[in-house]
């Protein structure tokens, strides 16, 4: 996804129904020694209520207002959105702020712009100019990746990114109050969604539970709601993605497996008579179901590695198992608040929850399950 793009869709808002007639993000904007040729200015307001406006321009200066109570990410484009090149550093620039009138002052180019008398994008600057160091790190990174084996590269990425959501917690934890928090809260949640641990989770409730009605209310803060429900596991919901290792230490991403498959995540662990003795049964869901789309990840809760091989290798299961070997302190099974061996948890194609059978006595629920999936 384009960078800006992804920057548009993670700004900050809130719902139509807080909008009133009352109040009002009046832009006024003044362009010093820019091409005389630009006659329009665009913007696009991300605030659950506007799309895009246009303004023209009068003697170097131009005027937006917006109608909402909302805190809005504001780009600005100085060039037609059917324009090659509008999305050039140079031709545009982003903001965020909350209702009020303040003033963008561009100089030279977009790309050098200030933005006068909004609170709200004060911290926003802050935030941006902070993360903009892990963001070059990243892209030295990536621009260098064929000297890297992919271990390593994720390595050294999720290095980067770990240090990055602690910034963004640093700065949640020092500026609970501020409008740009829902901005960073759901930037940290983004951050740490492909591994996700329970203490992670417990900050990211916290800092929501405390947040102002007109913060749970902004774009960012709905979004933040849907992701955090996710993490509370019952059928229905988004199952929470996760990375662990494989027997070969090999990375192993549960978003990339269930592509176009129901999966099935089972939580076992070498030690567990009952999940050994369920093996069979497990086996043969697999024979059965496996051609017409359905596949296991098994994550086991050993701490022993040769313990953990050794019963992958007794009992035949010939599919994906990961671990990361710390016991009932496993990852995958804290973030899926697993209490008991086995448990298993069934997701469709599109990641979404819809079985969830703990212990042996409910095999048959999922084989039922299944037979219902592919009759």
């Amino acid at each position: 996804m384009n960078k800006i793009i992804a920057i548009i869709l993670v700004g900050l808002s809130l719902s139509a129904n807080a909008q009133t007639k009352d109040t009002a993000l009046q832009i006024k904007g003044k362009l010093i020694h820019i091409n005389d040729s630009i006659s329009y200015i665009y913007a696009i307001f991300l605030d659950g209520k506007t799309g895009m406006d246009s303004a023209k321009v009068v003697n170097g200066e131009y005027y937006f207002k917006n109608i909402t109570k909302a805190t809005s990410l504001v780009t600005l484009f100085c060039k037609p959105p059917y324009a090659k090149d509008h999305l050039k550093q140079k031709n545009m620039t982003y903001f965020l702020s909350e209702p009020t009138s303040i003033e963008v002052i561009s100089s030279d180019s977009f790309s050098n712009t200030q933005v006068l008398k909004s609170v709200a994008h004060r911290d926003y600057a802050i935030l941006e100019e902070r993360r903009s160091k892990y963001s070059s790190q990243l892209s030295i990174l990536y621009s260098n990746q064929s000297k890297y084996q992919p271990a390593e590269l994720f390595r050294k990425t999720d290095s980067i990114n770990t240090q990055l959501s602690r910034m963004y917690q640093t700065f949640m934890e020092k500026n609970p109050a501020s409008l740009a928090t829902p901005y960073a809260l759901e930037r940290y949640l983004f951050l740490i969604s492909n591994n996700s641990t329970a203490k992670e989770v417990a900050f990211a409730k916290a800092v929501f539970s405390k947040f102002t009605k007109v913060q749970t209310n902004a774009y960012s803060g709905i979004k933040i709601k849907k992701k955090l429900a996710s993490y509370d596991i019952k059928v229905g919901i988004d199952a929470p993605n996760f990375i662990q290792k494989d027997t070969s230490d090999n990375f192993i991403s549960l978003s990339k497996i269930r592509k176009n498959k129901y999966i099935l995540i089972d939580f076992w662990a070498s030690w567990c008579a009952p999940c050994r003795k369920e093996s069979p049964n497990l086996k043969e869901l697999y024979k059965q179901f496996n051609p017409k789309g359905f596949d296991i990840i098994s994550v086991s809760l050993d701490s022993d590695k040769q313990k953990w091989m050794s019963a992958i290798q007794a009992d035949s299961l010939n599919w994906t198992h990961v671990s990361d070997l710390n016991y009932w302190k496993n990852n995958v099974a804290l973030l899926y608040k697993v209490n008991a061996v086995p448990t298993k948890i069934l997701i469709d194609k599109s990641g979404v929850i819809i079985g969830k059978y703990v212990g042996i006595d409910n095999q048959q629920l999922l084989r039922k399950k299944l037979s219902e999936i592919f009759q």
